[in-house]
């Protein structure tokens, strides 16, 4: 019987040698390096979240809010009652103003047309409005009167009729309707107000809506019959020529609705 051998053994591994010193120290100096730089980030990250904690608190202290609020451009709006609109009120922190919401709150006033709200940090806050301008009146109810700006904009309502404004007449859509209200049916009377020669808005009394048709009562007693808004320009350039060319005592009605051909009826009797 044959004897089998045993295996090989594996030799033993020398003993580890010992890196260098320099080697050694270099490595040592290495992982203090990474050590001082993941310090100095941290130190970085702390500091940050320090500085918003600090701007959080900041925002929300009575050194941010609101100490004044300064307002321009107002003559018929009182600067108590744009304030009230704005929704904005004094102590209140100046990061939480919504100024395109407190914006759209003025513009929301009868008087108002445009308005700009803006933050003056750290404590002011800025209102400039630009209001709208009356070009006539319209008649309401009991001699009252309620103005109106060109685009049918109702803006204050009046108990006796105002002084140099011509008043539009039997414009049933402004009955009932609060100031703010736009009535897009007063504009073809506004555009005739609008577009009245000084001289030729000095003769006329009242403004008459009547349908599709506009006519002008005459301090006088007579009638300019305009018809509708087509040919306007015209029409109005002849109402201003006859008012200066004829004798308007004795006029009954000037009928303009063909501007190149106006039709005029004398009152009877008159010589």
């Amino acid at each position: 019987m044959t004897a089998t051998a045993p295996p090989p053994t594996r030799p033993p591994e020398p003993p580890a040698r010992s890196p260098h010193p320099r080697i050694r120290a270099r490595r040592i100096e290495i992982r203090r390096g990474e050590g001082r730089r993941r310090l100095r980030r941290l130190g970085a990250l702390g500091a940050a979240v320090g500085m918003l904690a600090v701007a959080a608190a900041l925002v929300r202290s009575p050194v941010l809010d609101v100490d004044h609020v300064r307002v321009s451009g107002a003559r018929r709006t009182s600067s108590a009652v744009l304030l009230d609109a704005s929704g904005i009120r004094r102590g209140q922190a100046m990061v939480d103003i919504d100024t395109g919401l407190a914006v759209r709150r003025i513009e929301g006033l009868p008087w108002v047309e445009r308005a700009k709200v803006a933050r003056r940090w750290p404590g002011t806050v800025s209102v400039a409005v630009v209001e709208r301008t009356a070009v006539a009146q319209a008649a309401v109810d009991g001699g009252a009167t309620i103005l109106v700006d060109r685009t049918g904009r109702l803006l204050e309502r009046r108990a006796r009729p105002a002084a140099g404004l011509l008043t539009i007449a039997g414009l049933k859509a402004v009955l009932g309707q609060p100031a703010g209200t736009t009535i897009v049916a007063a504009r073809p009377a506004l555009a005739v107000v609008r577009g009245l020669s000084p001289a030729a808005a000095g003769q006329v009394s009242v403004v008459w809506v009547a349908g599709t048709d506009v006519l002008l009562v005459l301090r006088d007693g007579g009638v300019v019959r305009l018809g509708g808004s087509e040919e306007r320009a015209a029409k109005l350039q002849a109402v201003d020529l006859l008012l200066r060319t004829i004798d308007r005592r004795c006029l009954a009605v000037a009928d303009v609705r063909v501007p190149t051909a106006p039709v005029l009826t004398r009152r009877p009797g008159c010589a």
